[in-house]
């Protein structure tokens, strides 16, 4: 019986990779014979990301997909062409018997060549609507993989009949979230009010900036733990406020112990507070795109607050946080809301799928 390979493919941000490990790490239980490995760009953030988890990592070239005009848009065009020739190369030596896509500019070349090559293949998006790379995917997969029953509708018709509804994968780290382990790292009394403050991977000049301007404003004796992102970390003096670069091993604890969390609304993030049942105000990346929409699905279900665009002042923020820290009645019924979208283990089930297919 020959050995069963899989390719993973994305990048561009976390949200495209941190889904996949999910995936990969039920994978390895399943099937702890199946070969994987990754293809990104060669020096895109995922790369690091995926050499941290031990996977093997071969890079391609990558041309950014826009959606506005720009010139830079004809050049790119060269580099998408050069990753569909150099993604031929790695999967003709390779010879895998599943592509497993999880959107970013980075995957188009490798599906298409997939394609090229009869090679199945799966996308799953994150996003509560479809991303341009999972469009231009989503023709040439077996099977597509949507997180709600509203994705489905971003998808042409003709394609309904491959669309699955699988939630969002989440690593297996926060199905273990303790919230006393938190509380004592950071000693704080059990009924102290804990705001949890995440910008996104990279971190957001935005949300610190509002955040920032609240503080004086909080109630006495909250304790505040903001996450600025490496490039944007300014560290703290500030009696209760403690900021960080990055929450890694210790995120799942650090949301479960939280009062209220105050996020960016990628796709990742909503999942992780929805599977910890959090109470959350989303400040959207941008006027538009994939996170308003993330979080204008939510906030109909009143699962979240969400302060898109001109809505994210810091007068909003702050009355906003102070009303929710004041009604706990509120918060409980948001984390109820949230908690009603992650039902299942969305990396087992698409684990599942992919073992499925490959028999």
């Amino acid at each position: 019986m020959s050995v069963k390979k899989i390719v993973f493919t994305g990048g561009g941000t976390a949200g495209h990779v941190y889904p996949a490990l999910a995936v990969i790490e039920q994978l390895k239980k399943m099937r702890p014979d199946v070969q994987l490995m990754w293809i990104g760009r060669h020096e895109g953030m995922e790369k690091a990301i995926v050499e941290r988890a031990q996977l093997p990592y071969r890079g391609i070239a990558a041309g950014k997909l826009r959606r506005y005009f720009s010139v830079q848009n004809f050049f790119d065009i060269f580099k998408v062409i050069q990753g569909v020739f150099q993604a031929l190369g790695i999967l003709r030596k390779e010879k895998p018997d599943l592509i497993f896509s999880k959107g970013g500019f980075v995957s188009v070349p490798v599906v298409w060549a997939a394609s090229c090559l009869k090679i199945p293949v799966f996308v799953h998006e994150s996003d509560s609507d479809s991303g341009l790379a999972n469009r231009l995917a989503a023709p040439h997969a077996k099977r597509i993989f949507v997180p709600y029953q509203e994705t489905v509708k971003t998808f042409p018709l003709k394609l309904h009949d491959r669309i699955f509804v699988s939630g969002n994968p989440i690593r297996e780290q926060f199905f273990h979230a303790d919230a006393g382990r938190a509380r004592k790292k950071y000693n704080l009394a059990e009924n102290q009010p804990f705001i949890l403050v995440l910008g996104g991977s990279l971190g957001s000049a935005q949300v610190n900036d509002l955040v920032q301007a609240i503080l004086p404003d909080l109630p006495h004796g909250c304790f505040v733990l903001h996450q600025m992102g490496d490039k944007l970390y300014k560290e703290s003096t500030r009696e209760n406020y403690i900021t960080v670069p990055f929450i890694n091993e210790e995120l799942p604890d650090c949301i479960a112990a939280s009062t209220l969390v105050i996020s960016r609304s990628g796709a990742g993030s909503v999942w992780e507070l929805a599977m910890l049942h959090a109470a959350a105000i989303f400040i959207p990346l941008g006027q538009r795109g994939d996170q308003v929409r993330n979080a204008a699905v939510l906030e109909n279900r009143q699962a979240c607050i969400s302060l898109p665009g001109a809505r994210a002042t810091v007068e909003n923020l702050r009355r906003t946080v102070i009303e929710l820290l004041s009604d706990e009645e509120k918060r409980e019924a948001m984390k109820e809301n949230i908690a009603s979208l992650a039902i299942g283990n969305a990396a087992v089930y698409l684990a599942r799928q992919i073992v499925n297919e490959i028999k």
